[in-house]
């Protein structure tokens, strides 16, 4: 219920980390888990596997931008994206995407557009028409995306400066992970 207005029309507005955003998260991640206010971000998040806001967002708009690069020549929401593109020095769309591309290390798909019909080698993965490449790119950006917010995840428990009493659930949580990769 709260995450449709969080991210209404995000496609194409919040490219910087929006603060509030993740506290309704975090806040929500709470009372899901019926813990207590004080309880550190990183073990809701690992509990829960929540992606943040951020990513949420990036999302919404890796898929808004496959949906424009397979738009029709003709029409003109193609044209003013094609036409942002080419703005040097300007803030726009494209250049805000560009750093979205960058940040979860896609700039080879940033510069061929056409490299999206083939992100595995296999002509992603034998897909035959739009919808297959389009359901491939979501769960390849998804891959990318949850890896990046695991990166950030493991930093955050591992910081015993920031979360010195997170000792006990790392371990825990080392424990469940290895169990889970024998398997």
């Amino acid at each position: 219920m709260i995450r449709s207005v969080l991210e209404y029309g995000s496609e194409v507005w919040g490219f910087d980390l929006w603060r509030d955003g993740e506290q309704v998260q975090l806040d929500m991640a709470k009372c899901i888990l019926r813990c207590s206010r004080m309880t550190s971000r990183p073990v809701l998040i690992g509990e829960l596997g929540l992606m943040s806001e951020r990513g949420r967002r990036d999302y919404n708009k890796f898929r808004f931008w496959f949906h424009l690069i397979n738009l029709p020549n003709s029409r003109i929401q193609k044209h003013l994206y094609l036409a942002s593109c080419t703005k040097k020095n300007r803030v726009t769309w494209a250049s805000e995407m560009k750093k979205v591309f960058n940040r979860y290390g896609l700039d080879n798909v940033w510069r061929n557009h056409n490299s999206v019909f083939n992100l595995d080698g296999k002509n992603n993965n034998g897909a035959q028409d739009i919808n297959q490449h389009k359901n491939f790119w979501k769960r390849f950006i998804t891959k990318k995306i949850m890896h990046l917010e695991e990166q950030k995840w493991l930093q955050l428990i591992n910081d015993r400066e920031k979360y010195p009493k997170l000792r006990t659930y790392c371990l825990f949580k080392e424990i469940k992970i290895r169990r889970l990769s024998t398997y």
